[in-house]
């Protein structure tokens, strides 16, 4: 645990959801629940409540092909220092 993690000021529930954020990349643009439990060290529960939130807020959008996997939905990312 870091010093940061430590605080009181410091909230677990918005780091498991940015976790699951940064967990996409290039090389891996959707993935379902199983593989983003992999990619955060979090449990399927956890990642399920994550992703259930993200999706209601239009962070990620279920994959149409396979409606088992997620993707970071485009239309909320700016560029840096845009």
């Amino acid at each position: 645990m870091t010093e940061a993690e430590d605080s009181p000021l410091y909230v677990t529930a918005l780091a498991k959801g940015l976790s699951v954020l940064t967990a996409f990349g290039p090389f891996r643009p959707a993935m379902n629940l199983l593989e983003l439990a992999d990619a955060t060290d979090l449990n399927k529960s956890t990642i399920q409540r994550c992703v259930f939130t993200l999706e209601a807020m239009g962070y990620l959008a279920r994959d149409n092909g396979n409606h088992e996997s997620f993707f970071i939905d485009g239309e909320w990312v700016w560029p840096v220092g845009g």
